[in-house]
């Protein structure tokens, strides 16, 4: 059919040809550049948000952090540790179990219900462990109250949690004891004996209803270095909504609020 087509009108056919297809490869081309151009922009800007997200988490695990190292270093801390301790022991010296004296005393007949037991400065008793407890739950209550943490503990080198601000029912008790054993308290005990410092992540923790609680902890040391005991922070709601703050403004949690 083609030869009966005079060449004049062939080669405007054929222009038109190369025409249509030269235009479809520029389309491609340009379609493909585009996709190349979209791609490294989203992964540019996921890599933008990743930095500054955990730049963000950064900033608030080492507030949490110097928290830890202040206060374990603070004199007052590695004094009460060794009072606090020393009053733990002399209740054992005397016959008495420590941890169900200490319970009956700060938990049981506390005048305070769940939840206010730490506005108690002392015990009704006249032990030597009462007598040093009066002295220092000031110090770290208000440190407590103020820096918006759920409890903090002293805990000795054999895990007895030795001092508690908020007086849950792991006052007293060991950490690798039944109810403790395997909680983010024992967790972080456990993991500063061996590094001198650490974080567990929020789980829930049976002492505080089953809520969720985060962990950090840090080894006291005497002057001459020696380890003395740990001292351990409950990581409070606040804390957690904080990181949970950074999550939504990230966008990779829903906000429930809106």
């Amino acid at each position: 059919m083609l030869k009966n087509i005079s060449i004049a009108k062939k080669l405007p056919m054929l222009f038109a040809a190369v025409t249509t297809v030269s235009v479809a490869i520029v389309g491609v081309m340009s379609y493909v550049q585009m996709s190349n151009t979209i791609e490294n922009d989203a992964i540019a800007k996921v890599i933008a948000v990743e930095e500054t997200m955990g730049h963000a988490l950064d900033d608030q695990f080492h507030l949490i952090d110097a928290d830890l190292r202040v206060l374990g270093n603070y004199n007052q801390t590695r004094d009460a540790m060794v009072r606090l301790n020393a009053g733990f022991e002399n209740l054992r010296k005397e016959g008495e179990n420590p941890s169900r004296y200490l319970q009956d005393a700060y938990l049981t007949n506390s005048q305070y219900p769940i939840g206010q037991r730490h506005l108690a400065d002392k015990a009704d008793d006249k032990s030597y462990y009462t007598k040093f407890h009066e002295k220092y739950h000031d110090v770290f209550r208000r440190f407590m109250l103020e820096y918006n943490y759920y409890d903090v503990f002293l805990i000795n080198n054999q895990g007895d949690v030795v001092y508690s601000v908020y007086k849950e029912n792991d006052f007293a008790m060991n950490v690798s004891g039944p109810g403790l054993n395997g909680s983010g308290l024992h967790k972080a005990f456990e993991a500063a004996l061996l590094n001198g410092i650490s974080f567990t992540d929020f789980s829930p923790y049976a002492p505080s209803a089953g809520d969720l609680a985060a962990f950090g902890a840090i080894e006291v040391k005497d002057k001459f270095g020696e380890n003395l005991a740990f001292w351990q922070c409950n990581l409070s709601q606040t804390h957690l909504r904080k990181f949970c703050r950074t999550m939504v403004d990230f966008h990779l949690i829903p906000n429930r609020s809106s």
